[in-house]
């Protein structure tokens, strides 16, 4: 009996590592160019037949983007920041005032 379900268990752990290898090749074959009967060259439709230089300047453009909305977060940030400071100073000096308006 133990000897069954040692077998069973190495027949289904080889069934699930070999599924991701078969997956990777299929996707291999998928990406590669096609020539159909004629001796023509199918050019996959899709992102691969993009130029390079295409690619990049997406890339450019998004990294940008990403860029100026991290330099506007940073910038309301410190915004805050000073802006709590200036409201503390502000407390003070009111504060201030008040204790010297009291002791007249």
């Amino acid at each position: 009996m133990k000897f069954l379900v040692l077998i069973v268990g190495l027949l289904l752990s080889t069934m699930f590592t070999m599924t991701p290898v078969r997956a990777q090749d299929d996707m291999q074959y998928e990406e590669m160019d096609m020539m159909n009967v004629e001796g023509d060259l199918e050019m996959p439709a899709g992102n691969s037949s993009e130029k390079q230089s295409e690619r990049l300047r997406k890339m450019r453009v998004a990294l940008e983007k990403r860029n100026e909305i991290m330099i506007r977060r940073k910038i309301e940030q410190l915004r805050v920041k000073q802006e709590i400071q200036m409201m503390r100073q502000v407390q003070r000096a009111m504060n201030q005032t008040m204790k010297e308006m009291e002791k007249i």
